[in-house]
């Protein structure tokens, strides 16, 4: 009889494993797609995954047609730009899984949404959004996903100001280190060094810096590495330390090359020839000015595209040709100018953003008040199953000694 009742017990405990390695995978598939929005074409992303959805409400599969809503979200919110059709998406992918207790699903919904009002400057919902995820993770235990969230969490509270509760936010991902994926690790460690470097403390921000660099490194992820190294090098130059300084930006640029970041090279290139206008080398920082002034503009980076201009016009100017110092301050003026508007037009098109989605926070509440009752209904059958099983149990033992 005793093994009858230990073989129970092992059950028992062996369904939350199997449900925390499906959360797992979940939360690092969804990781994937943030990750790969900008890449394919967005036509066919769009055509994909609606026929995903046609199929999948078809044969009747909740699960898969909720992951394609989800997946179609992020393409409007990431390529197409349309913030409401993106939570519109969301929105009945989150109905969906409410309706069908699909909570790992449910965490990974709230944390697409919050990145929706985070984008048109809703910091304070997305915050709301993201605690919502982070409560409902508690009773899925999946540790990948408290990492992205807390991540996430930490970001949003930074650019509110917040930053002290954001250090406490990457601190607990700290906490999960020797559980979780370690690009969360590298993540949180790469934000610490953010936050220390807005607060002056340069020292401590170069440790997280290595710390991350060391991680990437790990995983032999290079586009992380180069931003870990570019990341270091902006500190030793705000130390005053032009030659460590140099040499990271030089290695990250080799990286950047390597892998064929456009927008990095840019990135890197100015960031050296800032380096050399400092170090009073004209010829240098023309070079370098040159080749960031190419590639952001094949990339399209127009605020690289704008250090580029200014600094090859300092150089100029430096190296006593006064013409080519004129034309390049012109051409910065201009872009800055664009820069200017570009940016006005992008705060009114939030604000009309957030108007809209403003008016669709009554339906996701709605949903959350639904998903909270149908919780404390669960927590109580859960309450009284558990009291039958106890009285059961002392039933049997009864029993058992009485035949004895």
């Amino acid at each position: 009889m005793w093994l009858k009742g230990g073989l129970v017990v092992v059950m028992v405990f062996a369904l939350p494993f199997g449900v925390a390695g499906q959360d797992e995978n979940a939360v690092a598939e969804f990781r994937r797609l943030v990750s790969n929005t900008s890449t394919g074409s967005t036509e066919d992303g769009i055509t994909s995954a609606e026929l995903r959805i046609e199929q999948a409400h078809e044969i009747g599969d909740a699960r898969q047609e909720v992951r394609a809503k989800r997946d179609l979200g992020w393409i409007y919110l990431s390529r197409v730009h349309d913030y409401e059709k993106a939570l519109d998406l969301f929105i009945d992918a989150l109905a969906l899984s409410d309706s069908l207790g699909l909570e790992d699903q449910l965490v990974l919904i709230y944390v697409s949404m919050a990145h929706v009002f985070e984008v048109v400057g809703d910091h304070k919902k997305s915050s709301q959004l993201l605690e919502n995820a982070l409560s409902i993770n508690r009773e899925r235990r999946s540790i990948n996903a408290d990492a992205l969230i807390l991540n996430n969490l930490g970001k949003v509270n930074a650019v509110s100001g917040r930053l002290e509760e954001a250090r406490k936010n990457f601190q607990q991902v700290l906490k999960y280190r020797s559980d979780i994926d370690r690009t969360y690790e590298a993540e949180a460690l790469s934000n610490l060094g953010q936050l220390r470097a807005m607060e002056g403390k340069f020292q401590e921000a170069l440790d997280y810096h290595r710390e991350a660099l060391r991680v990437n490194r790990t995983l032999r992820d290079q586009y992380a590495e180069a931003n870990s190294l570019n990341d270091i090098g902006v500190l030793y130059g705000q130390m005053n330390n032009d030659e460590r300084s140099q040499a990271n930006h030089v290695v990250a640029l080799e990286i950047r090359q390597k892998i064929g970041d456009k927008k990095g090279v840019a990135e890197s290139c100015n960031n050296l020839a800032a380096l050399y206008l400092r170090t009073n080398k004209p010829l240098d920082a023309i070079t370098y000015g040159t080749l960031a002034l190419e590639q952001a503009g094949e990339s399209q980076a127009r605020e690289q595209l704008l250090r580029s201009y200014e600094h090859l016009s300092l150089a100029y100017k430096m190296a006593g040709d006064f013409q080519k110092a004129l034309e390049h301050k012109e051409r910065s003026m201009a872009i800055l100018e664009l820069i200017q508007s570009e940016k006005q037009d992008r705060q009114l098109l939030e604000a009309e953003n957030r108007y809209v989605l403003s008016t669709k926070e009554n339906e996701i509440q709605r949903l959350d008040t639904l998903r909270r009752e149908r919780e404390r209904e669960i927590a109580s059958e859960r309450k009284f199953r558990n009291i039958l099983f106890l009285v059961a149990g002392l039933i049997f033992i009864t029993a058992g000694v009485l035949l004895v």
